[in-house]
């Protein structure tokens, strides 16, 4: 008996590890799922915008501005970026390759009122 409850909470152990990850790395904002945008996708998920690190940036403002955990492969729409009104996007680590080169699509933040892209 012992040896069957084992068995079985390994085997419904792997698909909720499954699920658990999915999560992680495509419904949320982690550092996975900014890798997978950056690295698996042609485009940021809102095709007004060009550059991936800066979309991340859009995101993470309306993240933080709604209390929502919105992933960077997810498409944010004209609605939800005019409830953005502060951006800051510092880049300070010159060791890492997160600069962002273009702000193509910030012409959608029409609510913005404060902008900070330091050391881009």
């Amino acid at each position: 008996m012992k040896k069957s409850f084992l068995k079985l909470i390994g085997v419904l152990s792997i698909p909720l590890f499954l699920v658990a990850f999915y999560n992680y790395a495509f419904r949320s904002p982690s550092k996975i799922n900014a890798y997978i945008a950056s690295h698996f996708y042609s485009t940021p998920a809102n095709s007004a915008f060009t550059d991936q690190n800066f979309y991340n940036c859009v995101v993470d403002a309306y993240n933080k501005k709604n209390n929502t955990a919105v992933a960077y492969t997810d498409d944010l729409t004209d609605e939800q970026l005019l409830t953005i009104e502060t951006l800051s996007c510092p880049h300070y680590n010159s060791s890492e390759d997160k600069k962002i080169i273009s702000t193509i699509g910030i012409s959608l933040l029409e609510n913005l009122n404060a902008f900070n892209l330091d050391s881009n």
